[in-house]
């Protein structure tokens, strides 16, 4: 199905790895996976040490077809296009993402109440397919068969496409910035070193298709197609794109930074129940415990970009193409066979998917927190060399104790709708999916994702019973506003024969 993407799938194939983790990210026991959304929650973290052993996240979202996602993959034998997949972008400009994020070993260190490190290596891809028009698609889809268009002219055809797949290796720290009285304020930074597995681009701009329905052997295309891959991909030092064995994943020049910073405020009312404000001996008997009211979180994520010095381009002006011509291409070399583009080489800068994550995570009671949350991209989806996030507005009740949590997150997400979804966490493993519930609704969505994790979580541990019990006849003592209560001096004895004078 959807001839015209094939070319594109293509190149996705090869990789793909990147994000998701919905519900989960606002866990306060997540300990090491934190740091993917705010780095400055690993500070004054629930956790001593958390060690990541692995954990997986797939996404995709889009607005042109809906697929039972489930069936595909776990009765793919009786899967069927015509069935399980309906069309729906047939009269509007179509968009898709998908984001797969592998977490490799990882882990958080606590190195005292102020301070903390992290150190993540992943594994992430990135899919973008922008603005195609749905009429086209199915002009491609089904053997550019001409029935069923509404003019013999397709104007406006400007489509973007882009995938870049990279290894990244991140270093995070983070510190408590300020700890008075009921304000609770921290931040964090990671530097990531990014290593670049591939990446390829399509950009096809002004595009016309023309037709004779008279004579239907024939298509006149204008407009400017150019689609590039990094060097990897050319197995023979020909400029064309070898076979998914032949490709060398690692053997490229592509390498960059990357930045993520935020801050998290905390407020603390009943700040006497964590005694962090001043007693260091104190706080590491109650870091256990989350105290907050609610919390505010915002962060800046994946700041940088790639940069490949030798990357081949190919740039071709459409031409009267025989249609039987055009139904043999099935892979990017044939556009080469057909189309005979120029070819030439030049450095490419693959940019982040930059984008801003806010948070509001309020406690309703000891147990029980609601949780908001949202990311919007700064990359236009116009952008020819940059990879994006869906924009999408999370809300998740869950239920959270140390040693399990529960969540049901429900998420609009852009090009995809709405989702309900389920997900938590016992002990050392946790898994979720964002659209759990709505496959109960209807079996086919626009939205799919799915992650699961197995972890080392070491954490602060309890104090004992005579310290809580110390500590609880000290907060009765206290008051936030006046501060601990004086003693009143003792009335004097009186000695005997003495009068006093």
């Amino acid at each position: 199905m959807l001839r015209i993407i094939n070319i594109f799938i293509f190149f996705t194939s090869i990789g793909l790895f990147s994000q998701s983790y919905i519900g989960f990210d606002a866990d306060n026991f997540n300990g090491i996976h934190g740091a993917l959304f705010n780095p400055a929650n690993i500070a004054d973290s629930r956790t001593k040490i958390d060690i990541n052993l692995f954990s997986g996240s797939i996404f995709t979202s889009n607005n042109y077809i809906e697929v039972d996602y489930w069936k595909l993959i776990t009765k793919n034998d009786s899967f069927e296009s015509d069935r399980d997949i309906t069309t729906l972008g047939l009269n509007r400009k179509n968009n898709a993402v998908l984001n797969v994020d592998v977490l490799g070993p990882s882990a958080l260190i606590t190195l005292n109440p102020k301070h903390a490190i992290g150190l993540t290596t992943r594994l992430r891809g990135f899919a973008n397919i922008n603005n195609i028009d749905g009429e086209i698609i199915d002009f491609f889809d089904d053997g550019l068969t001409t029935d069923n268009l509404r003019s013999s002219r397709q104007a406006d055809i400007n489509l973007t496409g882009l995938t870049s797949n990279f290894i990244e290796v991140g270093l995070t720290y983070a510190r408590v910035l300020k700890n008075d009285r009921a304000e609770f304020l921290k931040g964090g930074i990671s530097l990531k070193y990014l290593r670049g597995i591939g990446a390829a681009n399509i950009d096809v701009s002004d595009g016309v298709v023309f037709f004779n329905r008279d004579t239907p052997e024939n298509l006149f295309l204008s407009g400017q197609v150019k689609y590039g891959f990094s060097d990897n991909f050319d197995e023979n030092g020909n400029g064309q794109i070898g076979s998914g064995d032949d490709i060398k994943l690692f053997e490229n020049d592509g390498r960059g930074i990357g930045v993520d910073v935020g801050v998290v405020y905390e407020y603390r009312p009943k700040h006497r129940s964590n005694i962090s404000r001043d007693n260091i001996k104190e706080q590491k008997r109650i870091r256990h415990k989350t105290t907050y009211k609610y919390k505010v979180g915002l962060s800046i994520l994946d700041i940088g970009a790639i940069n490949y010095k030798s990357q081949f381009t190919k740039t071709f002006a459409a031409t009267p193409i025989p249609r039987d011509s055009i139904l043999t291409i099935s892979e990017p070399n044939d556009l080469e066979r057909v189309f005979d583009p120029n070819t030439s080489t030049e450095s490419k800068r693959a940019s982040l998917p930059t984008r801003v994550r806010a948070e509001f995570d309020l406690r309703l009671s000891k147990k029980i927190f609601l949780n908001t949350s949202t990311q919007v991209s700064l990359i236009g989806k116009d952008a020819t060399e940059a990879n994006r996030y869906a924009n999408q507005i999370t809300v998740s009740p869950r239920y959270e104790t140390k040693w399990f949590t529960a969540f049901a997150p429900i998420t609009a997400t852009q090009y995809g709708g709405l989702q309900v979804g389920l997900g938590g966490r016992l002990g050392p493993v946790f898994v979720g999916t964002s659209g759990f519930f709505s496959r109960t609704f209807d079996k086919k969505t626009r939205v799919f994702d799915i992650y699961f994790g197995l972890k080392i979580p070491i954490f602060h541990k309890t104090p004992p019973d005579d310290h809580l019990k110390k500590e609880k006849e000290e907060t009765a003592q206290f008051n936030c506003v006046e501060g601990p209560k004086a003693k009143k001096d003792p009335k004097p004895k009186k000695l005997n024969g003495y009068d006093g004078k």
